[in-house]
Order: C-alpha cells, then structure tokens, then sequence
C-alpha cells in the first residue's frame, strides 16, 4: 500500500531508535575497559611481582642506560684481561706483604746491642755568672752494630751536636727532677739526626757532675 500522506504542515514522526544498536555500543565498552584493566594487571604483575622484577625506577634506569647491563654481572661476566687482573693481583699481594711486615715489626723483640761509648764533655752552662760547669759521660744503645759504628766515625759532628745542646742548659734545669730524662731524650734526638733515621734506643750517664 502506498504511505498515507500526512496532512500539510505536520512533521514526519521520529523513527524509534534501535535498541540493539545501544546495546552493542555498552558491550563494546565493557569489552574495552576489561581489556585495559587485564593489561593494567599483567604490566603490574611484571614491575613488581614477578620474581626479578625491579620495579618502574629499574625499567626508567635501563632505558636509560641504552639496555646495557652492568659490569658486576655475578656468574655471567666476562673475565677480566690478563693486564688487569695481573694488576690487581699484584696490588693485594703488595698490600698484604705490607701488613704483615707491619705486623712484624710490631711484634718483633728489640735488637739488644752492646753500648757505645760517646766521648766525654765538659762544659760551660747557661747560668749568668758563667763558672759552672757539666762534666758528662755517657753510652748509647743502638738497634743495629751499624748505627753505633757511624756514632763513632762521626766524632765531629757528634761532639759539635752534644757541646750546643749541654751549653744551653742551666744549673736549674738539670736539677729538676725531669731534668736528666730530658737530657737524655734531647740526646736521642740529636744523634738520630746525625744517623738520619730513629736508631737510639737508649741513653747512660756513666757520668754527671756539676760543679
């Protein structure tokens, strides 16, 4: 039959819409939300839960660093050249020779040697009147025969070194109850100097006057 014809001036009646068409627009979204939270789960699954997972910061870290991995690579890193690890294995043999020469000297007894004899001084002390006067006698104990032999052949220089030290000294000061272990450490000093290494190891006064 041909459609009736609506009477002049009257709109066209609006065609229902479908819905079937409305419903396959909800499925689709529902389809589409499921998908981004199963991928949303595995990408989680990946960063943080999986075995050997390092997380966002490690993903960042590797794209930055071009995907190479890093040296210290535990049981899969290459060996190092020969050059090099001749060098390190030198280096920690070095060091461990040097602690236990540390080690060594530490521990080890104090070489006892037979005293030299130093020559006698005497002479003029500081004091203002200027008439007293230090008669010394003293022996050296060494920590090698080698220290004591260079003491003897060096005469000049050792009774050069001994006449400035004692001349310095006052009535007062060698009286004083430290006075003479002073002394005696001064003199230390001033033959290790001579020696150019710390070999004295201990100081006599065979002899000590002042008048």
């Amino acid at each position: 039959m041909p459609p009736k014809e609506l009477p002049k001036g009257q709109p066209a009646p609006e065609k229902p819409v479908k819905k079937r068409s409305r419903f396959k627009v909800i499925m689709l979204g529902v389809g589409l939300l499921l998908l981004l939270a199963g991928g949303g789960g595995a990408g989680y699954w990946w960063l943080y839960l999986r075995p050997d997972a390092t997380g966002l910061a490690g993903l960042l870290s590797a794209f930055d660093s071009g995907g190479e991995e890093s040296p210290a690579a535990g049981a899969g890193e290459a060996p190092a050249s020969g050059a090099d690890s001749a060098a390190s294995g030198n280096a920690a043999n070095a060091t461990r020779k040097g602690q236990n020469a540390t080690a060594r000297v530490a521990s080890a007894p104090r070489s006892v040697q037979q005293p030299v004899p130093l020559p006698e001084f005497t002479v003029n002390l500081a004091d203002a009147p200027g008439n007293r006067y230090l008669k010394i006698g003293m022996e050296v104990e060494f920590n090698t025969p080698e220290a004591g032999k260079t003491i003897q052949n060096e005469t000049a220089r050792v009774r050069d070194a001994i006449i400035l030290l004692l001349s310095g000294k006052t009535v007062r000061e060698l009286s004083a109850p430290d006075g003479k272990v002073m002394l005696k450490n001064e003199v230390a000093s001033r033959l290790n100097q001579i020696l150019g290494s710390a070999q004295v190891v201990r100081v006599y006064f065979t002899d000590f006057v002042i008048q």
